[in-house]
């Protein structure tokens, strides 16, 4: 099966064949081919499976210009918000169709003036909507294509009331399309409640891990993965490269071991202010930087198809954050890589239970040795430059310079020379790697799961968990926090509370 062989609008189509994409990933198939009929879609299918496109392409295919606000797409948080806009906007490169993004912990004037434009297409977070909704800046009651993307996540960031709320002002003769990488019984029961007669459509997670992923996994003591790091990285070239780790004080320093040691790096976790994260990985898919240190709030829903590696430096927090993780390479149809390092306890304890849970092959590789490296980097030197001599194109000043400098000097002796200044990494023992967490997998911190989630209340990030003022979405306990919500622990009530902020 291609894509020539669906029912795509020729504008769409367009796209689809300039992006390179030729099959359809078996999601994107089976849910666009239902949802064509305008039946209701309830979609189970891991990150990384092309999801996106499966809902957004049969909207495109029937939406029209003459009216506004005809599909509203509600996400867990506003890294995935901000990605489906984006390719909302891709898609309808050739559409006069536009998409708007609103979410907490940006300014809500700026995304009120967005919406006075009339767009037809509105991604965003619960609780954004909600308060666009209240205030009569985004009205609901034309809608006609309604989607809930990964509702698991929603479902554990107390979400659902919100949804209710969100659902009872739209109409009722609407299509509904439903996705989510699990299906607990919870999310059976809110399939029931929203979905009419939907379309059952499961994607099997061995497609997506085995078939896209090539996964190996490292025994490393936690002192020496650092060390660890840097030789894969030196041996995995100029591809792109994510590092995940489970805290925030971890990403810090991971970050900063990383450019000590002159590599590209930026980092990205839920202390960063959104607009810089955004910029951050604005810049990451420019290629402006090659490495992006992460904690989990990048494991859902950012989609750059050039990942050719990722690292877990610590495990996830939940098993089901190893998919996400991992899904960030191997995408639109390319081959990727993912390394995991754990040391034995580690291993022991969890990560040998992942292959058979997940059902999967990760096997395992022994780490790097130095002596190794540097051969190879030797050889990929070697290449680069005798490929790019060229004597007619060496200017006079740098041959007179040469062979001043050969008068004088064993030219073995001055190659080297100059082979260490533009080469230094070459010269250097095998680095330190000073980790001050604890241990490795240090629970403490901050915890990912679609957002970091602080201990402390002071953070300008993502929720913390005792509420303090921080400026941004609503923590669960009624309190200001930073980013989207946590799952408070503070609370008397199993009533999920509002999160974002109404400012």
């Amino acid at each position: 099966m291609t894509f020539k062989e669906l029912e795509i609008r020729d504008e769409v189509r367009r796209v689809i064949e300039e992006r390179g994409y030729e099959k359809p990933t078996e999601i994107q198939f089976q849910a666009i081919t239902v949802a064509n009929t305008g039946r209701d879609v309830l979609g189970q299918a891991q990150t990384g499976t092309g999801k996106t496109a499966s809902f957004l392409i049969p909207i495109l295919n029937t939406i029209t210009t003459d009216r506004e606000i005809q599909a509203l797409i509600i996400a867990p948080t506003r890294e995935l918000a901000i990605q489906i806009k984006e390719e909302v906007k891709a898609f309808a490169k050739y559409l006069d169709i536009t998409a708007v993004a609103v979410y907490g912990g940006d300014p809500i004037d700026k995304q009120m003036k967005l919406l006075r434009d009339k767009p037809q297409i509105v991604v965003g977070t619960p609780g954004r909507i909600i308060d666009l909704n209240k205030r009569g800046k985004l009205k609901l009651h034309d809608i006609k294509y309604f989607v809930l993307d990964e509702v698991d996540e929603m479902l554990s960031m107390g979400f659902i009331d919100d949804i209710d709320l969100i659902s009872s002002k739209m109409p009722k003769d609407k299509q509904t399309l439903l996705f989510s990488a699990t299906l607990p019984k919870e999310i059976k029961r809110i399939s029931e409640k929203y979905l009419d007669d939907p379309k059952h459509i499961k994607v099997d997670a061995k497609s997506l891990t085995v078939d896209l992923v090539d996964q190996t996994y490292i025994i490393s003591k936690a002192s020496a993965k650092l060390s660890v790091l840097h030789d894969i990285l030196l041996l995995n070239g100029d591809s792109k490269v994510i590092i995940f780790v489970q805290t925030k004080r971890m990403c810090d320093e991971v970050h900063e071991f990383l450019t000590e040691n002159k590599f590209k790096t930026a980092k990205i976790h839920g202390d960063i202010a959104q607009s810089n994260r955004t910029a951050t990985i604005n810049h990451f898919r420019a290629s402006k930087y090659k490495v992006l240190v992460a904690t989990d709030v990048v494991a859902r829903g950012i989609d750059i198809n050039d990942v050719g590696l990722v690292v877990n430096l610590q495990l996830p927090q939940d098993m089901e954050y190893y998919i996400h993780r991992i899904g960030r390479t191997g995408r639109a149809g390319s081959k990727g890589r993912a390394i995991t390092l754990v040391s034995d306890n580690e291993y022991r304890r969890e990560f040998k239970h992942y292959s058979r849970r997940l059902k999967c092959d990760i096997t395992e590789t022994k780490a790097p040795q130095h002596q190794d490296v540097v051969k190879m980097l030797m050889e990929r030197y070697f290449e680069n430059i005798q490929g790019s001599i060229n004597p007619e194109k060496i200017e006079a000043q740098y041959l007179e310079l040469a062979t001043l400098l050969l008068k004088d000097t064993n030219e073995t002796v001055l190659t080297s020379h100059l082979l260490k200044l533009l080469y230094p990494e070459l010269g250097k023992e095998k680095p330190q790697t000073p980790v001050r967490s604890k241990r490795d997998g240090d629970r403490g911190g901050d915890r990912s799961r679609g957002g970091d989630r602080s201990r402390g209340g002071n953070r300008g990030g993502d929720r913390s968990r005792n509420g303090n003022r921080s400026g941004g979405d609503r923590s669960r306990n009624g309190n200001r926090s930073g980013g989207d919500r946590s799952k408070g622990s503070n609370r008397s009530s199993d009533r999920p509370r509002r999160r974002e902020s109404r400012d």
